[in-house]
Formats: C-alpha cells, sequence, structure tokens
C-alpha cells in the first residue's frame, strides 16, 4: 500500500516537498483543464450531448477540473482519498453544483454502468492497483461513453513530480535513496510504466490515441505553452513521430468500451 497516498494528503504532501508542482495554482489547474478538455471537446464534437453527460473526476484534488466540468456538462462529480483537498474543493465556487466523494479509485462507489465521462489524468502511478482501477472505470463506465486517461512515461528524462532527472528509472530502494539526498523526501511512491506497459494496462479498452494528434496540432488542443522542442517536433511527420512514440514523456488517450464502436459512431448523454 502507498503510504504517501492512503493514509497522507497528496495536495499537502507536495505542496511541502515540491512547491513547484503549483498543484494549489489556480492559473495552472485552469490552464490544465483546458488541455484537458480541448481533448474531450474533439473527440465527442457534440456540444449537445456533453451538456446532457454525467461526469467524474478521479483523483479530483482540489476540485478545479469538476468545477470546470460542472459548468460544460449536466453532472460533474469529484473523487479522491484526500480529505483536505476535499475539503478546499467543498468551500471552492459551490455555486457550480459540482459534487465532492471521499473514496478510493479502487472501488469507486457508482454502479454499473453509470458514468458518461471519467477524467483519470496522471492517476495511474500513484495507486497500489492501477489494473483494479482500470477495471472499475471499466465497470462504471456506459457503453457509448468514454474515458480521458493521461499517462506518464517511466522513460521520461525529467520526473514529473520531484523534477529529477532519470528518478522514475531507478528500481525503488536507490529512487528512495534518490529522493533523499535531493531532500524532497524519504519515500518515493510512484510507479510508473513505460508506454508499453501502459498499453498492457488499458488492453481491455478500445485505445484512441490522441498523443501524436496533440504534438502537431498544440494550439488546437489549448497547448499554447507548449516547449520549442513541441513545436519542433510538429513539424515532423507523422510516420516519424509513431516511432518514437514509445519515448514521448506523456500519453493522451480516450478510453471506450471495446463494444462501443468507432468514431463518429461516439455517444455522450446516455440514458
Amino acid at each position: 500500500m502507498k503510504d504517501c497516498y492512503e493514509k497522507k494528503s497528496f495536495t499537502e504532501h507536495f505542496n511541502r516537498t515540491n512547491p513547484h508542482l503549483l498543484l494549489s495554482d489556480e492559473a495552472s489547474r485552469l490552464a490544465k483543464a483546458q488541455k484537458i478538455f480541448a481533448v474531450i471537446r474533439e473527440y465527442v464534437n457534440n456540444p449537445e450531448a456533453l451538456k446532457e453527460s454525467r461526469c467524474l473526476d478521479l483523483g479530483c484534488s482540489e476540485g478545479r477540473m469538476t468545477h470546470f466540468m460542472a459548468d460544460r456538462v449536466r453532472r460533474s462529480f469529484g473523487i479522491d482519498t484526500d480529505r483536505p483537498a476535499l475539503k478546499t474543493a467543498l468551500e471552492r465556487e459551490p455555486k457550480t453544483g459540482a459534487g465532492f466523494v471521499c473514496g478510493s479509485g479502487l472501488d469507486l462507489p457508482f454502479k454499473d454502468r453509470s458514468v458518461d465521462i471519467i477524467i483519470c489524468n496522471q492517476i495511474y502511478e500513484h495507486v497500489p492497483d492501477p489494473y483494479r482501477m482500470l477495471d472499475e472505470i471499466k465497470r462504471i463506465l456506459k457503453t457509448g461513453g468514454f474515458c480521458f486517461f493521461g499517462a506518464g512515461n517511466r522513460l521520461k528524462i525529467i520526473e514529473g513530480h520531484y523534477f529529477l532527472p532519470f528518478l522514475s528509472w531507478l528500481p525503488k530502494p536507490l529512487a528512495d535513496m534518490y529522493l533523499r539526498m535531493a531532500g524532497k523526501g524519504q519515500s518515493y511512491e510512484e510507479l510508473h510504466f513505460t508506454y508499453f506497459g501502459i498499453r498492457k494496462m488499458v488492453r481491455k479498452f478500445r485505445v484512441h490515441d490522441y498523443t501524436i494528434d496533440v504534438i502537431k496540432n498544440p494550439d488546437r488542443f489549448a497547448f499554447d505553452d507548449a516547449s520549442r522542442g513541441v513545436r519542433l517536433a510538429s513539424k515532423l511527420p507523422r510516420w516519424f513521430l509513431r516511432i518514437f512514440l514509445p519515448l514521448s514523456p506523456n500519453y493522451l488517450f480516450i478510453l471506450t468500451h471495446p463494444d462501443s464502436g468507432l468514431p463518429p459512431e461516439r455517444v455522450t448523454g446516455t440514458k
């Protein structure tokens, strides 16, 4: 069991050990929400259906994405084990009508096939059993619904939580030692997978991979702050980007049930 995330506040932990993550920064969280929503909007391509959807923000922390979606869907829920963060979420903009639940992604308190949209962004590496979490996502997702799944690559050069080079590459004992030497904590709890490990993890879904689409069209997907490297990569042909896809630092997937059909047959807001 990952002590840091099951018994402590994720937000408090990183605000203390790595404030550069900007977990409580309004502008940073809003920019991330806009990027996620740009992919969702592109996939759905039906504003009216989107407005009739029920959306779950899995690992919602202080609830900014949940509140953001509340203005764009029929009902928006957030779930997290982080009680202090949920307290902040409940106090923030109560007028949006977003709902919040203290609970685990390993045992989601929702009925089978009851949710149209699930947002699971950069969460898998924090839970004790990501395969079980994906099973729960599949269980509660409607046949015509989908999950936005953002995932970090173990092979990224700079680890995204502590900004230490090659941290996620190391075996846990060495990663723990590295973290302590850098003065950023006692134990490295995250467990990242490579591209092939991530694809294995989501194997029970139909995967619509938006990673290259976002690289090729960063402005279209609200990545106005895309790095110079991404801008240069956007000029490369798709076949070249596909070859090097296993080295991408992050992946952006839309996950649907295998029996849900392919676009444009996608549906949200189903009854």
